[in-house]
């Protein structure tokens, strides 16, 4: 994992979702991982911990989705630059297959 998470969705009640990027050194892609944890007060001193209470678990519900959304919006804006880079190779190969007509 990186040093720093790319996202992090708060959602209320010290319950956290931090969506980190990672490259897989085998073939150089890029993956997402996602850690949850929920800071608490004690003794004056703050503390995270990835045990969760009850009326946290649609706090989890919430992060977890806006981070699935990230993850997805990240992806896609990859996969839509690759794709129209790609088209635009296809417009240049049928140009120059026109011009030799």
């Amino acid at each position: 994992m990186s040093n720093k998470p790319i996202l992090t969705v708060s959602a209320g009640g010290g319950v956290k979702a931090s969506v980190w990027k990672n490259n897989n050194s085998a073939d150089g892609s890029d993956f997402y991982s996602v850690t949850l944890n929920r800071s608490y007060e004690k003794d004056g001193e703050w503390n995270e911990t990835q045990s969760f209470r009850r009326d946290d678990l649609p706090k989890l519900e919430y992060a977890l989705n806006k981070a699935y959304e990230f993850i997805l919006s990240q992806q896609y804006e990859v996969n839509t630059d690759h794709e129209q880079g790609t088209h635009a190779s296809r417009v240049s190969r049928g140009q120059e297959s026109q011009a030799r007509g």
